[in-house]
């Protein structure tokens, strides 16, 4: 069986992604590895939950964040149509690269 991976979005509260992990532990998925999506990592609220969620998440599981960004640079928020249509390039990028060998292979949950 492939490895299995949680790939989520971060907001303010991090303890979300560790929820969503035990859940799925529960339920016999065992992600090895996690991959966040997240707005500006320089502005508040991803600044200080990007940390915590790193500090929460076992040793055993790899990390990795993307970082939302327009034709400006960082996106603050996902508040726009721009910033919806750069959250869903970010997801279906993540999933392909996934899907076709790009990063390791994603089980459907």
């Amino acid at each position: 069986m492939p490895p299995e991976l949680l790939i989520c979005t971060l907001g303010s509260e991090p303890q979300v992604v560790t929820l969503a992990l035990h859940l799925l532990r529960q339920r016999a998925f065992d992600p090895t590895a996690v991959t966040v999506i997240h707005t500006d990592a320089g502005q508040e609220p991803a600044a200080s939950a990007l940390p915590r969620l790193r500090a929460a998440l076992p040793p055993s599981i790899a990390f990795r964040n993307v970082e939302l960004s327009g034709p400006l640079g960082p996106l603050p928020d996902v508040d726009t149509d721009a910033g919806i249509q750069a959250l869903f390039r970010a997801l279906y990028r993540e999933v392909r690269a996934l899907r076709y060998g790009g990063r390791e292979s994603v089980t459907r949950v």
